[in-house]
């Protein structure tokens, strides 16, 4: 504040800091309600820790309330996966299903399960699995049991869209690393 004769003036400090303080910190009724303490401490009938503890409790109060906002708004932001091959969106993750974030504007169906059947085989398909799909790149799915002949084997998979379903297409199986002889 700035002493102009017998006027005082906010500085542009002054000015500045009033725009950032929350609303409920500069009405009307707070103002009253602290000037009727100032007077009230000059007068002797009241002590200053009255006030400052008045003011402390109300900045708690707004921390306290900008935490929850906060929190809030972090609650409601999700990490996009990748971009949808359908329409171009957002993919987002949920409890069970990876989704397209227009499934409501766009009526967009893309949808992964997090866990699915491959060849009657239990998969469990990860955000990374979904992030390397969304790129058109193969994912590597392991221990998979053979319909036929019970054997275990590795192979990857590549993303297959369609007008009404998302699947993983079989590309190829994994190349099996020969073990060298040791010659002892």
């Amino acid at each position: 504040l700035i002493r102009k004769g017998r006027n005082i003036i906010a500085s542009d400090f002054a000015k500045e800091y009033l725009n950032i303080l929350p609303e409920n910190l500069k009405s009307p009724d707070t103002t009253a309600i602290w000037w009727l303490l100032q007077e009230e401490i000059k007068s002797g009938k009241e002590k200053k820790e009255i006030l400052i503890n008045y003011v402390l409790d109300e900045i708690k109060k707004i921390i306290k309330d900008k935490i929850k906002i906060t929190i809030g708004e972090n609650k409601n932001k999700k990490n996009s996966i990748g971009k949808c091959p359908k329409c171009g969106s957002d993919i987002f993750e949920s409890e069970k299903v990876y989704y397209c974030s227009s499934y409501k504007e766009k009526n967009c169906n893309f949808r992964i399960s997090k866990s699915m059947k491959v060849y009657n085989n239990d998969v469990t398909i990860s955000a990374d699995d979904v992030k390397k799909l969304l790129l058109g790149k193969e994912i590597l799915i392991k221990k998979l049991k053979s319909i036929k002949n019970d054997k275990i084997y590795n192979a990857y998979f590549i993303l297959e869209t369609n007008d009404k379903y998302v699947n993983l297409k079989f590309k190829r199986f994994e190349e099996k690393k020969l073990k060298k002889k040791s010659t002892f």
